[in-house]
Parts: structure tokens; C-alpha cells; sequence
């Protein structure tokens, strides 16, 4: 009777410990605070993917939810109603335009920037044309060449193809150009219906291992240090909730620091696991290539290039997409305090 009356005291304990335990787990789980963050699934959101992967954001108290959008631009009306809490992708002359209006967004950290070695993007020939094109200059020799961008409509890569056209001495106004997306280049240079367009990675090493193509330049040849990407913050996350836009910065920073690690450093194990990390987030799904692409080149600390948004901004004015140019002081666009933050809690990069 005893020993009954024992067994069943022990049981009814372990019940009640075994709910205690699960209010506990689950009141742990719901600390997590949800933070959405708008994606274009490419290496260069790698800050985010890895610390994703790493459990940086758990270890912040963040949740996060990562919506995939074809570009940046896609992102500015949501981030502007709050209903993205952060946003990722290449500045473009409706995000500027957008400041000019009023939307008080900020651009807070680098996602992408064209540092020497890490282009990223190629301006490609076609190959039949590879023993006339050495140079840039030789461009201007051609018979009405065909050019390509990615998009028109205020993109960054019309800033990048009016300083190549410069270069070569070719005036825009009068040079052939149409739209190609990125990943349709090589077929277009393969079928003869370009004959220079740039594309990025990996598509731009494919063409040239492939023979499709010859690399004219990298971007980071004739636009050292330019912008490729950028996260920025709605008004509501900085304003409403600053301590969680702290932590978010903490964890993206140290997911960037671990891609850079990997990358750039000689830890053959630690770059398999990025590569593998990148390969299952992002759209570029074959291991192998990421030995062979250049990949994208960041800040240490996060900080924004405000110079290199600077050059973009009076590229979009040259061009004629900035509607009211007078309204926009770029440097008041960005706010570093976060990546400072940041870098400050994980103290000096070492490589």
C-alpha cells in the first residue's frame, strides 16, 4: 500500500514538473521577439542567411521572418508602412525619391559593396567580338554595338553602364541599349542578340568558363568600392521598438563577420559551412561554383559607404530620376549609429 501510494505521489511530481518544464520552454519560445525582413535571396543578404543559420538572432531574443522580393525597390512601400521592419536590396532612384516624400526610412547598414576583388558583377563580350574588344576603348570601334542592362527606370546598373559608355567615349543618348535580366545575358550574348551587357555572379563566370562570353571588366575595376546593397529600417522599428533594431544589428554583424571569416580566411571548414549555408538560403544552389565566383565584399564594421551612395545619388540626378533633388541631403539618409552599436558589443573585426 505504501509503495502504491509512493509510486503514485513520484507520478503526479513528474506530471507536474513535466508542465512546469513545458510553461517554461514555452514562455522562452515567446520571448522571441518577430522581426520581418525583406530578402532577395542572393549571397549578398549572407549577413542575414548566416546568422540565421547560426542562431545569431535567437541569441538576440529575435525571431526572424525573411519574405523573398525580386529587388529592393519592391520593398520601400511596405518598409515605409511598417509592415516590413527591414529592408534589403540595391539603392535605386525610388528609394531616394521615397526620402524626398517624406518616407522616413534610413538606411542603416552596408549589404553588399563592391570592394577591389570582389566585383561581383562583369561587363561581358560576346565572344565572336573578344579579338576586337581588349579595352574598354576599342568598345567605340564597333559597328553599332548592342548594349544591356538589368532594368531601366532609375537601377543602379544605368550609373554603371553611363560610366563604361564614358569610358569607351560613347554617347549614351545615341547607344543601343535594352533591358536584360541578369540571368538571361548568356543566352542573349550565345544567340548573338548582344553583343556587352553585364551580369552578375554566378551567371558571369558560367559564361566565361563556357566560352560564351570575355570578361571587359569587373565593376569593381571602374566603380572601386561602389554600393551593391543596403539594409535599411522603417520608422516604426527605429522609433518603436530601437532596443530590438540594436540587437537585430548585433546578430546581422556577427553573421557577416562569420561570412568574411570564411571567405577570407584559410578555415577550409568554415568556408564549407558558409558555402553550404548560402547554398541552401540563397539562389545559388551549387557548392562547387563558390570556389570559382568572386563573391561580395563588405564592410567589417557594417558602415555604410556614404561617399559611394553619394556618387549614386548625382548619377540618378545626371540621368533625370530624382524628382526634387534639392530636398535630399544623402548624408542624413543614413544613420550608422546601429552598425556602430553593433561593432562596439562585438568589439574590433580580427581577421
Amino acid at each position: 500500500m505504501f509503495t502504491r501510494a509512493l509510486n503514485t505521489t513520484l507520478g503526479a511530481l513528474f506530471v507536474v514538473s513535466a508542465i512546469l518544464l513545458a510553461g517554461k520552454e514555452s514562455a522562452g519560445a515567446e520571448k522571441l521577439e518577430k522581426v520581418s525582413v525583406g530578402t532577395v535571396a542572393s549571397v549578398s543578404d549572407a549577413g542575414i542567411y548566416v546568422a540565421i543559420a547560426k542562431g545569431f538572432f535567437k541569441e538576440q531574443g529575435l525571431e526572424i521572418d525573411t519574405p523573398v522580393f525580386d529587388s529592393g525597390s519592391n520593398q520601400i512601400a511596405l518598409l515605409a508602412s511598417g509592415k516590413l521592419d527591414v529592408a534589403g536590396g540595391t539603392p535605386a532612384a525610388g528609394t531616394f525619391n521615397a526620402f524626398a516624400q517624406g518616407v522616413n526610412i534610413r538606411i542603416v547598414a552596408d549589404k553588399g559593396t563592391h570592394t577591389p576583388g570582389h566585383g561581383y558583377i562583369a561587363f561581358l563580350v560576346r565572344k565572336e567580338l573578344s579579338p576586337q574588344v581588349k579595352r574598354v576603348e576599342d568598345l567605340k570601334k564597333l559597328d553599332k554595338p548592342r548594349f544591356a542592362i538589368n532594368a531601366t527606370g532609375g537601377s543602379g546598373a544605368e550609373a554603371q553602364l553611363r560610366t563604361l559608355l564614358k569610358m569607351a567615349g560613347i554617347d549614351h543618348k545615341t547607344a543601343d541599349i535594352k533591358a536584360v535580366p541578369f540571368p538571361q545575358v548568356p543566352a542573349a550574348l550565345a544567340s548573338n542578340g548582344l553583343d556587352i551587357a553585364p551580369t552578375i555572379e554566378p551567371y558571369a563566370t558560367k559564361a566565361i568558363e563556357q566560352g560564351i562570353g570575355t570578361k571587359l571588366l569587373w565593376i569593381d575595376e571602374f566603380r572601386p568600392n561602389d554600393i551593391g546593397g543596403v539594409l535599411m529600417y522603417s520608422e516604426q522599428f527605429t522609433k518603436g521598438r530601437p532596443q530590438s533594431a540594436r540587437n537585430f544589428m548585433v546578430a546581422y554583424l556577427k553573421g557577416l563577420r562569420y561570412y568574411l571569416d570564411a571567405f577570407e580566411g584559410k578555415d577550409a571548414g568554415l568556408k564549407s559551412e558558409v558555402i553550404k549555408i548560402l547554398a541552401q538560403y540563397t539562389t545559388v544552389k551549387e557548392p562547387d561554383i563558390y570556389t570559382r565566383m568572386k563573391v561580395p565584399g563588405f564592410d567589417t564594421n557594417g558602415r555604410v559607404n556614404v561617399p559611394s551612395l553619394k556618387i549614386l545619388f548625382a548619377d540618378f540626378v545626371a540621368i533625370g530620376y530624382i524628382q526634387t533633388p534639392e530636398k535630399i541631403k544623402v548624408e542624413t539618409l543614413v544613420d550608422n549609429s546601429f552598425v556602430d552599436y553593433a561593432a562596439q558589443k562585438l568589439g574590433a573585426y580580427k581577421k
